[in-house]
């Protein structure tokens, strides 16, 4: 989560719900029912819909939400993640994440977003369309990563 609360903090109990549930990571979801994107402009609704169906594509996940930014995981997931070298240079990450932790328990909690900013930078969309075609152009050639 970041600190410029555009995630709502009051959605934490259900983070923490699911992963005492058995969930090992548990992914904040503006897409699925009970969650939201608030009064963000159109481009930046659009951007966040087409990395979610092109990542669930390309890289064969089936998440209704691979571009939010507010997730929880229990601790050994976190040194995993710790100790990964990420490819991706930029918000990405959190879909290469998302990847790179699909054989985990992996639960979806709806959120409630408020975006502080139309922008994303056309380096920010380079980097992710690059860290993208790396993981599944791995999928294709049956060497697919995960942590």
């Amino acid at each position: 989560m970041d600190a410029g609360l555009s995630h709502d903090p009051r959605a934490i109990p259900m983070f923490l719900r699911v992963l005492n549930e058995g969930n090992e990571c548990a992914f904040g979801s503006r897409f699925i029912n009970g969650g939201s994107m608030g009064d963000s402009p159109f481009k930046r609704r659009f951007l966040s819909k087409t990395g979610t169906i092109l990542s669930n594509v390309l890289l064969g996940t089936k998440l209704h939400d691979m571009t939010s930014g507010y997730q929880g995981f229990h601790r050994d997931v976190v040194g995993k993640i710790i100790n990964y070298k990420f490819r991706s240079a930029g918000h990405f990450y959190q879909t290469e994440m998302r990847y790179l932790l699909r054989k985990h328990r992996i639960c979806e909690v709806p959120i409630h977003y408020q975006a502080p900013s139309p922008r994303v930078s056309k380096k920010s969309i380079s980097n992710s369309i690059k860290t993208l075609l790396y993981y599944f152009f791995k999928r294709l050639s049956g060497k697919p990563v995960e942590i």
